[in-house]
């Protein structure tokens, strides 16, 4: 039984969420036995073994000790600057929205890779990270409408960050029987780092994504939900959207094309949204969306 760990477990030694561990057997990639009381257990040895394989396919994923896994990314090796560490236990909302903040206009993409990687460790999970760092995108609006921060300078910290987060989903293990996700910002709306971050946390979960990315036409939208070659689509809009009054007429044209064809829809960012909707969901925080991924798997 030594050579059996939990799902639990296997998910800790590959860096990935439960329902990753529970869908790479449900794929007999893994092997994974069931106690006497129908619990599974993952052959740790197994385990390994295929993280290696997948190592090879993901660009960047190794082994780090005894049976333990690692991201190994471009920023690997680096630590945060000092003058970027968090004190104590992260402090309260608005110390981490300028703890991460500062992480995005002082570090370059790699110092900044290498600081997302160090809070994974802390945190546990992608969606923790997300909900914290994205305070930091919040903190650096604020600056610039105060006048404290120029529109150059903003840019280069959404760029920042956008190339730290592909890089990072980059080394993920992933396959082409995962399950696929669209990511799309509604027309008119550019902004896509929510985004980036809730592909980390879908990764994370044992999900690919197809990139749509920013300002996505409606027709496009209803007819890929209608078509039902995806297996979830996610919207995000913001309050800066064009047209934001229509985004509940917007919610109900795509749910319901998503409902005929069985594709899921999910819908984020800080734009108007409908909380009740008929035919998706509507999640305030990548943590509620991590447990509905866990949920449906």
């Amino acid at each position: 039984m030594d050579d059996l760990v939990t799902t639990s477990e296997a998910a800790e030694i590959a860096g990935v969420g439960v329902s990753s561990i529970k869908r790479w057997a449900d794929q007999q990639r893994i092997r994974v036995v069931r106690t006497p009381g129908g619990h599974r257990r993952v052959d740790r040895a197994d385990l390994l073994r295929f993280l290696q394989t997948m190592r090879s396919s993901a660009g960047g994923y190794e082994i780090a000790g005894p049976g333990r896994a690692r991201y190994r990314g471009a920023g690997d090796g680096l630590s945060s600057p000092t003058s970027l560490r968090p004190g104590g236990t992260g402090g309260e909302e608005a110390d981490a929205g300028e703890y991460w903040a500062d992480a995005m206009l002082k570090a370059d993409v790699y110092e900044l890779q290498a600081t997302l990687l160090s809070a994974r460790s802390r945190h546990g999970s992608w969606s923790a990270v997300s909900d914290e760092a994205i305070r930091g995108l919040g903190v650096i609006g604020m600056r610039w409408a105060q006048g404290t921060l120029t529109v150059m300078e903003e840019h280069v910290a959404s760029e920042r960050l956008s190339r730290a987060l592909s890089a990072i989903v980059a080394t993920m293990p992933r396959s082409p029987l995962d399950p696929t996700c669209m990511l799309a910002s509604v027309g008119g709306d550019r902004h896509t780092l929510g985004l980036s971050f809730l592909q980390l946390c879908l990764r994370e979960s044992g999900w690919q994504s197809l990139w749509v990315g920013a300002s996505t036409p409606t027709e496009d939208l209803i007819s890929t939900a209608a078509s039902g070659r995806m297996d979830m689509i996610a919207l995000s809009a913001t309050r800066a959207a064009p047209r934001a009054n229509e985004l509940p007429a917007l919610a109900q044209a795509v749910g319901k094309a998503c409902h005929r064809s069985g594709t899921k829809l999910v819908l984020g960012g800080s734009g108007p949204w409908p909380d009740a909707t008929v035919h998706g969901t509507r999640f305030h925080s990548f943590a509620d969306f991590s447990s509905y991924l866990e949920e449906i798997a």
